[in-house]
Parts: C-alpha cells; sequence; structure tokens
C-alpha cells in the first residue's frame, strides 16, 4: 500500500480467486476526496491507519485488518464479510437477500450505469470478459426518485 495526499493506491501480487498466474499486479486506488472528509475512505483509512499501527506492531503483522476486541488478531476473510453484512443491516439492507459479497455486484453496476466503461469495470474487477459481469453481477440500479430526491437536498 502506498499513500500521498491524493489517495491511497494498493498493489496486490498474490494469486486470488479470479487471478490467473503470469497474470501481473492488480491495482487498485481509493483517491482522496478533500469535499467532504466524512465520505472519504481514504480518510477513514489513513485514521484507521493511525489508530491500529501500535496494535499490528504489537501482532508483527503487516495485514491491514484486525479485530477490535481483545485479545486483538488478525481477522478472516469471513470476519471481514460479516462485518460489511453488519452494516448492511444497520444501513436498513434487507440481509437475507444481500450479503458482504453484494459490494461487488452493487458497484460495478453503479459503475456502469454512470458511464465507466466496461473495459474499466472488467480490469478493476479483474475479470476476462463481459459474460462473468453480465451473468453474476449485473444488476438493475434504477434510483427511487423519493430517496434520490433526500440525498441531494
Amino acid at each position: 500500500m502506498n499513500t500521498s495526499e491524493s489517495g491511497s493506491e494498493f498493489i496486490v501480487n498474490s494469486l486470488l480467486k479470479s487471478s490467473r498466474p503470469g497474470r501481473s499486479s492488480i491495482v487498485f486506488t481509493l483517491p482522496a476526496f478533500p469535499e467532504n472528509e466524512k465520505l472519504c475512505a481514504h480518510s477513514t483509512l489513513s485514521h484507521y491507519i493511525n489508530r491500529t499501527t501500535s496494535v499490528r506492531q504489537s501482532l508483527n503483522t503487516s495485514k491491514l485488518f484486525i479485530s477490535y476486541g481483545k485479545p486483538n488478531k488478525v481477522i478472516s476473510t469471513s470476519t471481514l464479510s460479516r462485518w460489511l453484512k453488519d452494516m448492511l443491516s444497520i444501513a436498513g439492507i434487507d440481509t437475507s437477500i444481500f450479503k458482504g459479497h453484494s459490494f461487488r455486484g452493487a458497484s460495478t453496476s453503479k459503475a456502469v450505469s454512470l458511464g465507466v466503461s466496461l473495459a474499466d469495470v472488467l480490469k478493476t474487477a479483474d475479470w476476462r470478459n463481459a459474460g462473468t459481469f453480465a451473468k453474476f453481477y449485473k444488476r438493475s440500479t434504477s434510483v427511487n426518485s423519493f430517496a434520490q430526491a433526500v440525498l441531494t437536498i
């Protein structure tokens, strides 16, 4: 991970579920959003890193996510998924339908609906072809006019 005032960049060198041997590293960024620090993922990440540095040092780990309860330890992917699901529930989203993995389909579908090229979405998600997106992840992203009106006030 590299950070600067303009954002955070993550370079993933290890093989992931969708990675293929011989493929170059995956790079993704969290750009800074100085217009509203409360909505800035980069700023939130910076605060998290500052608050957890000593705990991660005591655990002798370079892993980013650690448990917040004692005894602190590196969390598993299932714990991270549960945390995401908890946030969905707090936001009033039906977690019997939507899970932690729902973020992947929702975010990529929204990106396409906002004009991000399908090629950029495929590259960012590390998908080989549009069929994967269309078959498993593409969702309707129509906006409820009432919700949109409330959010733009």
